[in-house]
């Protein structure tokens, strides 16, 4: 998915036995074989069309015939290096190319071209190794990036999995919520609720939002709202229980729980998460945790 026209149809009639026909690959517009627009001043990008440099998307001029030329070429060295690198790390070969790695830049290259997919994953492999998640991140970020150019797909999942146990490590539960959350989404929409891989998202989405602070902005934002219970101890058969919010007294609000078997508890603001108004409609997502035969 993340390769040009001609290498994508040629994977696919190897692997495959079949010539791909798809709109995107029958429309002949390289959309990630991208420039950056040769104009002072100007932000836009060149697709390749065919063989040639197509106009650019905000000024509407195309390269020159030799400008083109250069462009192409600086394409095919940088191919060239990555190529190399890959060569050398898939093989075990006893070359250090960690800075031929650190280096890799895009140039004249626009950051929606295949081969900065290519550079994120090397260095974020590095990175990884190096310890720099931080760094890793903005790595993994730009892969991901990439993919959700096109479409999201499984592939675009997979790395927004990884994104989040990086935000994990991090102590970034929030930012790992969110990554996991954007997993699950996908994965749901692509490959229906019953298959394994969402389930796995579903559980790491569940796990990681209940490590997130659940406050609201002020105390009085809880008075009367429906409420989520979470993170108790003593009565950890409590949380994940809904119900409705009381006037706080002294440090602590009642939550009035709507089944009638199961009796309020006293819980301080922390261990409170505000539901949204209103109720859920049928074909709305949800998640269910803290269940158990008691409640």
């Amino acid at each position: 998915m993340l390769l040009p026209i001609v290498d994508r149809r040629s994977l696919l009639e190897e692997e495959r036995e079949f010539q791909c026909l798809c709109a995107r690959c029958a429309e002949g517009v390289e959309d990630l074989r991208v420039f950056r627009c040769a104009r002072d001043g100007c932000a836009g990008a060149c697709k390749v069309v065919g063989q040639l440099l197509g106009h650019c998307c905000k000024c509407g001029v195309a390269p020159g015939r030799a400008k083109a030329e250069a462009l192409f070429a600086s394409e095919m060295e940088l191919e060239q290096l990555l190529n190399f690198i890959d060569d050398v790390l898939d093989n075990g070969k006893q070359i250090d190319v960690s800075g031929d790695v650190l280096s890799l830049s895009l140039g004249a290259l626009h950051e929606n071209q295949y081969l900065a997919g290519r550079i994120a994953r090397v260095q974020y492999e590095l990175f990884l190794q190096f310890g720099h998640l931080e760094k890793a991140v903005v790595a993994l970020g730009q892969t991901i990036r990439l993919w959700q150019n096109i479409r999201p797909c499984r592939e675009t999942a997979f790395e927004l999995e990884r994104l989040g146990n990086l935000y994990k490590k991090l102590g970034r539960d929030t930012a790992a919520t969110k990554a996991y959350y954007d997993s699950f989404r996908i994965l749901a929409l692509t490959s229906g609720l019953e298959n394994a891989y969402v389930r796995c998202a579903a559980r790491l989405c569940a796990q990681s939002l209940l490590k997130v602070p659940m406050r609201a902005s002020a105390l009085s934002g809880f008075e009367g709202k429906a409420v989520l219970v979470v993170g108790l101890a003593k009565k950890a058969v409590m949380n994940g229980c809904i119900g409705s919010c009381g006037s706080l007294e002294i440090d602590r609000f009642p939550v009035r729980f709507n089944s009638v078997d199961t009796a309020g508890v006293k819980v301080k603001a922390v261990n409170l998460k505000v539901l949204p108004d209103g109720q859920l409609e049928p074909g709305q997502l949800a998640i269910i945790h803290g269940l158990s035969s008691e409640t």
